[in-house]
């Protein structure tokens, strides 16, 4: 009776091919292939992966950048990382590129592989899986050779041939090989696997492949000329790209501007980064020829990537700044708990920043240090303890923080904040009771310091008579003076009697 409770259990959707082997053999008699699934109806045609080839390669103009930028991004990234995403026909471009990695980077044959459900009552054994065995080839001498064709997609959770993907014409014609759009019936891997490798079409398909690699190796391509060109290009610019990433992290750690007051290549002080860049031109030849054609496009008016532009800029910040970012946040996790810092204050636009920092031991090897850390601002529209507490919880939230491990509390004496009925320290002990609340020492200090001088006379004199001065000299600089006379109107500038007469 073993098994016998199965077919009271409804088989796993995310491992359940949507057939049967028995409606697999039918639908290949009747030469009709699968429908495409979503992640195959996403995957790009090979013009719009040329284009992004093109791009990557410094041939498009960087700073006419699209909306599409990222998702292009992340279509180039899947491709180099798993089969699944391949376009067929795979366009030139990326063909030489992945003839020069090789199938190796592909193949993921240690797993982990997932599990597949069969369905039907008559079937031997529900689930099947497929063995890293299946990656190598006993010969009849006895020993075992590596099936370097065979690569597996986790995308996908399919097998495919590495070279017949990458030569195919078309993967929606009748008769398609099983290996070219994906292989997953891991029951019938006896005798598919040896019949894939004796057809004309496959070793056809491994000739090109063996034929393209040897001549690339030894550069006997009829392209080579272009490649190298091609290869000296990607070179260059990541070369650029090395060094404009150097500058960027000496102006941030030195805590530098980046830009000037006129950010033109005519301007006598272009900014921090561009004139830094510029002197490291002076010992670095592929910097200075860049610099040489910049120069000679902008005299000319004509159109040049340049990477110098402030969009590139900020997204060398953001990315480092991301960074940065992520391993504070890791530090935090490793160290499980934690206390949170917030409080908010007015920018010159007059919007509440709230600060966010995180206070945690960090631990490594022998030493022990309790660490404050900054991860940034954000703006706060409400100033009510829910409407706070909401913006509180959802940034945790976004940098992957559990507010059931937070152990501490701090804020400054407000009643919004640290009210013991509404306030927010309040409405998070509701949620985590261990998250102590402890106001914040330098804000307690202050009232203090605040009403001790206000009981001595000559000490409340002093402060009132620096503060008034302190007033009048501020205003008195941002009014600004020409030819002796004020530049606005004093009365509607201080409406208050009392500051007018100062």
């Amino acid at each position: 009776m073993s098994g016998s409770i199965l077919k009271y259990v409804a088989p796993s959707t995310s491992t359940t091919v949507g057939e049967s082997a028995e409606d697999v053999q039918s639908v290949e008699s009747r030469g009709e292939m699968p429908e495409v699934s979503s992640q195959e109806a996403s995957y790009v045609k090979a013009q719009e992966l040329e284009k992004i080839m093109l791009s990557s390669s410094g041939e498009s103009d960087v700073d006419e950048d699209s909306d599409d930028d990222e998702e292009e991004e992340t279509v180039r990234l899947s491709v180099y990382s798993d089969v699944a995403p391949w376009p067929v026909p795979v366009p030139d471009v990326l063909r030489v590129d992945l003839i020069k990695r090789g199938s190796e980077p592909f193949q993921n044959r240690d797993g982990p592989f997932s599990p597949v459900e069969r369905q039907g009552e008559k079937s031997k054994g529900k689930s099947r899986q497929l063995t890293t065995a299946w990656f190598y080839k006993a010969l009849p001498i006895g020993e075992k050779i590596l099936r370097t064709w065979m690569v597996y997609s986790p995308l996908k959770q399919s097998l495919f041939c590495f070279c017949c993907r990458r030569f195919a014409v078309d993967d929606k014609v009748t008769g398609a090989s099983s290996f070219v759009t994906g292989f997953q019936l891991w029951w019938k891997l006896n005798p598919k696997v040896s019949d894939h490798e004796a057809p004309e079409q496959h070793l056809t398909c491994l000739e090109k492949w063996k034929t393209l690699r040897a001549g690339l190796k030894l550069q006997k391509c009829i392209d080579h000329v272009h490649q190298t060109t091609v290869d000296r290009e990607k070179r260059k610019w990541r070369d650029i790209l090395h060094h404009l990433l150097d500058v960027t992290l000496f102006l941030a750690h030195q805590n530098l501007p980046f830009r000037g007051h006129r950010e033109t290549m005519s301007s006598a002080n272009k900014g921090n980064f561009l004139e830094l860049v510029e002197l490291l031109s002076n010992y670095d030849p592929i910097l200075k020829e860049h610099f040489m054609r910049l120069k000679h496009a902008v005299a000319s008016v004509k159109r040049m990537t340049s990477y110098f532009s402030p969009k590139i800029q900020n997204e060398l910040i953001c990315l480092l700044g991301n960074h940065v970012k992520d391993r504070i946040v890791a530090d935090i996790k490793k160290a499980k708990y934690f206390g949170i810092l917030f409080d908010s204050t007015p920018d010159v636009s007059h919007t509440d920043q709230m600060c966010e920092v995180i206070r945690y031991v960090h631990i490594e090897r022998d030493h022990v240090e309790v660490m404050e850390s900054f991860l940034g601002f954000f703006p706060v529209a409400e100033k009510t303890a829910a409407e706070l507490t909401e913006n509180i919880l959802q940034h945790l939230e976004e940098d992957g923080l559990d507010i059931s491990v937070c152990c501490g509390q701090g804020y400054d004496n407000a009643a919004t904040m640290a009210g013991i009925h509404s306030g927010v320290q309040a409405k998070i002990k509701e949620i985590n009771p261990k998250a102590l609340f402890m106001p914040c020492a330098n804000h307690s200090l202050n009232p203090c310091g605040v009403h001790s001088f206000g009981s001595v006379a000559s000490c409340d004199l002093f402060w009132n008579i620096g503060e008034s001065v302190f007033l009048f000299s501020g205003f008195y600089t941002s009014l600004g003076i020409a030819d002796g006379k004020c530049r606005c109107d004093s009365e509607k500038t201080f409406p208050n009697k009392m500051e007018h007469k100062l």
